[in-house]
């Protein structure tokens, strides 16, 4: 009887958390959904040879590429929403000297891996990881932070 009745308590409280789910669910969707017809008055489509590419376009200047997975352009722009600006006045150049560092690392850690001996390999392999892994780190402080806090933070680098 003891555990028919623990069985009825769980079950219980399955259901109910079930039905909030449920509905916090639905909330979410709601907005979600409300906020993606926001998106869509700013779409831009275009027919290219791969297929279909939708993007969304503003501002004047210099063009951020941002690429991400289908119906990714949301993100993309909540994302660069608010750096825009501050890109186009080309005031922040530690971002490209970091992507170029980042990138000429990756190269050797390419070029090096059919360079070395094959007990070497992952010596040079690991420039390719470190540096997608370190640059991909210092945009996501970028991003969250803001460039602005981070010059304040941390007087002494170049940003």
């Amino acid at each position: 009887m003891k555990k028919k009745k623990v069985i009825m308590i769980i079950s219980g409280i399955l259901v109910v958390l079930a039905v909030v789910i449920a509905i916090k669910f639905n909330l979410e969707l709601k907005k979600a959904s409300a906020r993606f017809e926001t998106y869509q008055n700013k779409v831009e489509t275009i027919e290219t040879s791969y297929g279909r590419i939708v993007y969304i376009d503003e501002g004047e200047g210099e063009v951020i590429l941002s690429c991400h997975d289908i119906c990714g352009y949301d993100q993309a722009y909540d994302t660069l929403a608010d750096k825009t600006d501050d890109y186009r006045e080309k005031k922040y150049v530690s971002m490209a000297v970091l992507a170029t560092i980042s990138l000429s690392s990756m190269l050797i850690g390419a070029i090096g891996t059919g360079l070395v001996p094959i007990d070497y390999f992952g010596v040079t392999e690991r420039f390719s990881v470190f540096a997608a892994t370190a640059f991909t780190a210092i945009l996501g402080l970028y991003v969250f932070y803001g460039i602005d806090y981070l010059k304040k933070r941390f007087d002494n680098l170049i940003i």
